[in-house]
């Protein structure tokens, strides 16, 4: 990483450099003249480029303990593996750094940062972090790719395979799945609960909603089948894997390595859990996260949440 050099060729306004150059963390909402993933990564390249040239590289260098505790890391996520793979290219080809994909946060080599990983990749890796695998429990071997792949229940498989049978023919799949995955699973207050999800009467009586109190009971009980459902065919959803990484590190310690930067792009594409649980992996989440996204635009999933309800989370974010 020493010696690297970045030829990126775009000429930023006033405001664009300052938002780059912010040093705590910003929610970014609104364009801002060029892409909102172009803020990300020319922050993350220059951050990376700085710290290659600063003096405690080549301390690391001389002293492997150094070299342990002191590089700088840096993980951009993104729920897209399309846009995750463009970032990887245009990093690679900008800086002359190739991040590899580790298997857990934990003792991550320099070499692989910045981490450029989907969101997916990154429950993944946290699932490897604490103790036993969450997927221990479905007793599939060594197939555990392949488990995977065909046992996740996303929005199009919800529709095709569960939605004929959950008798709910007066609601919307596509509103059903986002107060399921938004809301009853993944919203702030599911945080609250013993099992990580609302019971029957948080959710009835709970936040503001457009829905109607009867609309939400129909809701709840489509929500109880559709999780026996899942139970009886051994399926699991990303909801799922998340509230169960928070009972994890509730029970114990992280044990992985913290994060000093954290790029998420996208960030309407992830539930208000999700990002709790991102809270784990910082060294410092009042100064290390930026977030952009669009509230109106989902790239693969059905979430609901406000980009600016983040500032919930702490008190010093900034919102643009």
């Amino acid at each position: 990483m020493v010696g690297i050099e970045m030829d990126l060729h775009i000429d930023l306004t006033s405001q664009q450099d300052k938002i780059i150059s912010l040093e705590k963390t910003t929610v970014i909402t609104r364009k801002l003249g060029i892409g909102k993933t172009t803020i990300l990564k020319l922050k993350l390249c220059r951050r990376q480029v700085s710290e290659a040239g600063s003096s405690r590289v080549q301390d690391a260098i001389d002293d492997p303990e150094e070299n342990k505790a002191s590089f700088l890391r840096q993980p951009f996520v993104t729920v897209s593996p399309n846009l995750c793979a463009e970032v990887k290219q245009y990093v690679s080809r900008h800086t002359s750094i190739s991040s590899d994909d580790p298997e857990t946060f934990v003792d991550i080599p320099r070499e692989s940062f910045p981490l450029i990983i989907t969101f997916e990749k990154l429950l993944l890796m946290l699932d490897h972090t604490p103790g036993e695998s969450f997927f221990d429990q479905f007793n599939m071997g060594d197939e555990k790719s392949s488990f995977i792949r065909s046992k996740n229940v996303t929005y199009d498989i919800f529709l095709s395979h569960y939605w004929p049978h959950l008798g709910a023919k007066k609601l919307d799949a596509s509103r059903v799945f986002t107060e399921i995955m938004s809301h009853i699973k993944g919203g702030l207050q599911a945080a609250e609960s013993v099992d990580r999800r609302l019971n029957n009467e948080a959710y009835f009586e709970g936040r503001s909603s457009t829905l109607s109190k009867q609309t939400r009971e129909l809701i709840y009980a489509v929500f109880q089948s559709y999780e026996e459902l899942k139970t009886k065919l051994c399926e699991f959803d990303w909801g799922y894997l998340v509230n169960d990484l928070q009972n994890r590190f509730q029970e114990m310690e992280y044990g992985g390595d913290y994060m000093d930067f954290v790029y998420i792009d996208e960030a309407q594409d992830l539930s208000m859990r999700s990002i709790i649980l991102l809270k784990k992996i910082s060294r410092d989440f009042e100064q290390g996260f930026m977030f952009v996204g669009d509230s109106a635009h989902t790239v693969t999933t059905r979430i609901e949440f406000k980009l600016e309800d983040i500032r919930s989370l702490q008190g010093r974010s900034k919102s643009i």
